[in-house]
């Protein structure tokens, strides 16, 4: 049997010697740092698509949000949502979920302390699984910066969540450009209990518009090593790209007895924008997250909800916009062995003005109706109003949102406010009712009217 060290005061010391290592040896020319990763809420999207040496699909999206703040000399509060999701062809395969947040201190120009959690959880789509993965890293990390490089190196234990696991030391490195002026590199190394390794190791090159090819090996926690190739989207950087915006949206259901939590996450890519015509993809995810045994117990997912809009759009007199759209929505159980439904439909779409959540008019709309192949009809209705309050700085409003085919229905109400520029923050409160094709808890509509609370954050474009 193999024997597992147990961390102690030299596992610790070893640790924060690396830590204080990599704090001193920043010498004074390298320490260049760009003022706007402290002065600036910061916010980016990077979406993931491809197929890995064992003959799976993957998708990864990954939503991040930093806010600055002034005390003790300044910092960032950071917030990462992500999920890596492997498929074979009956949609079957792993879904790991991240969420790391954390706040990271500025020590000098160059170097900085952070103190971090990662909660990680593994799930399976449509297979049953009794045995979930669930581990919570608490990490303290320094990172040193440069042009062109940064450097970061973490020890801490993990806490709660499945055994087996005590204490880790975590190494990681990004480097652009690399080799070659449009490659760039980034990998990470875990070493668990000094004993065993993971670790993600990648090679990008760009294509330009924020669009990249990359070249991946990892091994992730208790998973074989794999290879992966993939395209990505981007939405920073200084270049015209095609992610156009982005929002991330947390939910709590404080009397409801089934789920607990809904996350949702959205982005629009657009390929063509001229003044008279527009062509663009909506690319969505949602995910209701189980009561469990409470609040503070288990957050499982229910199920994935995926939904992925084409959209051809024309503009008309009077500042209205037509368009025709196509639309695919699948819905996949988690940990059940229950097989996926999916349904696509197309129709034709109004709206007056580009975007339905902008809060650009005091009167929104946007209607569509049209053929669903699988469900006879398809229809949507989405209504807002809103006001500017506290002298424009603030906005008030509230949404209505109704969708419908033959087999689901759902429909939102909520009032909110609005807040802030670089990443706008939107608080809510209201009711969501909404039926499931596949696996719901037990009753012909298992997601009763209820209250739900959160907060919203949306991301622009920012013209170049």
């Amino acid at each position: 049997m193999r024997r597992r060290v147990r961390p102690g005061r030299p596992a610790a010391a070893t640790g924060l010697l690396v830590l204080a290592i990599l704090t001193a040896a920043v010498p004074p020319r390298l320490q260049a740092q760009t003022p706007v990763l402290w002065t600036k809420p910061q916010a980016a999207l990077a979406a993931e698509l491809g197929m890995d040496n064992l003959d799976r699909r993957f998708y990864r999206p990954t939503f991040s949000f930093a806010w600055p703040f002034a005390l003790a000399g300044g910092g960032r509060f950071k917030l990462d949502v992500s999920y890596l999701q492997r498929m074979n062809g009956d949609l079957q395969g792993t879904i790991d979920y991240w969420v790391r947040a954390g706040a990271e201190k500025r020590i000098s120009d160059a170097v900085s302390f952070e103190a971090v959690l990662n909660h990680f959880c593994r799930h399976q789509s449509s297979i049953a699984n009794p045995y979930v993965l669930n581990l919570n890293e608490l990490m303290g990390r320094v990172v040193v910066r440069a042009e062109g490089w940064t450097l970061g190196a973490g020890f801490g234990p993990y806490i709660g969540g499945s055994g087996g696991y005590e204490s880790l030391a975590a190494f990681s490195l990004d480097a652009s450009p690399f080799i070659l002026p449009e490659a760039s590199f980034s990998g990470e190394v875990k070493w668990v209990d000094f004993e065993r390794f993971y670790y993600e190791a990648t090679l990008t090159v760009g294509l330009g518009n924020g669009v990249e090819v990359f070249l991946r090996a990892a091994r992730h926690y208790d998973f074989p090593a794999a290879a992966y190739l993939g395209l990505r989207f981007r939405s920073d950087g200084p270049l015209a790209r095609y992610v156009d915006d982005f929002n991330a949206t947390a939910g709590v259901y404080p009397y409801y007895g089934t789920h607990k939590l809904l996350a949702i996450g959205n982005y629009r890519l657009m390929f063509v924008r001229q003044e008279d015509r527009r062509f663009l993809t909506a690319i969505e995810f949602q995910t209701p997250l189980l009561s469990g045994d409470g609040f503070l117990d288990q957050f499982w997912p229910d199920r994935m909800l995926h939904s992925a809009s084409a959209e051809y759009e024309r503009t008309l007199p009077g500042g209205m916009r037509a368009a025709w759209y196509a639309r695919y929505v699948i819905d996949m159980p988690v940990d059940k062995a229950l097989r996926f439904r999916s349904h696509w439909a197309t129709g034709l779409l109004l709206r007056n003005q580009s975007e339905f959540e902008r809060l650009d008019k005091p009167i929104r709309f946007e209607a569509a109706v049209g053929y669903d192949f699988a469900f006879d009809y398809d229809a949507r209705l989405k209504l807002g109003a809103n006001a500017r309050i506290l002298r424009g700085k603030a906005a008030a409003g509230a949404e209505f949102v109704i969708e419908a085919n033959a087999e689901q229905q759902s429909a939102h109400a909520k009032a909110f406010l609005s807040f802030g520029r670089t990443i706008e923050t939107r608080p809510f409160i209201g009711i969501r009712k909404v039926t499931y094709l596949t696996g719901g808890p037990g009753t012909p509509d298992p997601f009763r009217s209820s209250l739900i609370f959160g907060v919203t954050f949306l991301k622009w474009r920012e013209e170049n």
